[in-house]
């Protein structure tokens, strides 16, 4: 179910070799972000309970890429979240809450961010949200039954110290 960061994509010269297997792309990316590691965090708004559940599934759907993520403090405004990631100073964000939070911070958000940063969100939301949200700067979202080896291959495009 969750993939190992901790364990390296094998390399022994004496395997079978079997082309075509499903696994590929995502050794690939693996072996791919274990040299360019982008620094990624995942913003997590209102307690723990609250964002445990969408912080857990982004930390895994990343890692089937072999991306690490940091989890921020539980942060209650959007204030609050600029000043860290001023600090933290990361190369892609994950915007992890309930939807009703996430619904009521990402105008300002998105608003008071710094553009360097890439964006996205986890969940599910309406086209007219989500389109106010891209024109406003978020690059995307990640969210349950999406094509995961095309995120993680645009996330190697946009996220990736070169």
């Amino acid at each position: 179910v969750y993939a190992d960061l901790e364990t390296a994509p094998s390399s022994q010269s004496g395997e079978v070799q079997v082309e075509g297997r499903l696994a590929e792309p995502f050794e690939a990316l693996r072996t791919y972000f274990e040299n360019k590691q982008p620094n990624t965090v995942l913003l997590t708004f209102g307690q723990l309970k609250d964002f445990k559940r969408r912080a857990d599934f982004v930390s895994g759907f990343l890692a089937t890429g072999g991306i690490r993520a940091l989890r921020s403090p539980e942060l209650n405004d959007v204030e609050e979240a600029i000043r860290w990631l001023q600090e933290e100073k990361p190369d892609y964000v994950v915007v992890c809450a309930t939807n009703e939070m996430t619904e009521s911070i990402m105008d300002n958000f998105l608003q008071a961010c710094p553009k360097e940063f890439v964006i996205d969100v986890a969940g599910n939301y309406k086209e007219t949200v989500a389109k106010r949200w891209r024109d406003a700067g978020l690059n995307g979202f990640i969210q349950s039954g999406q094509n995961k080896i095309e995120k993680l291959k645009k996330l190697k495009k946009l996220v990736t110290r070169g």
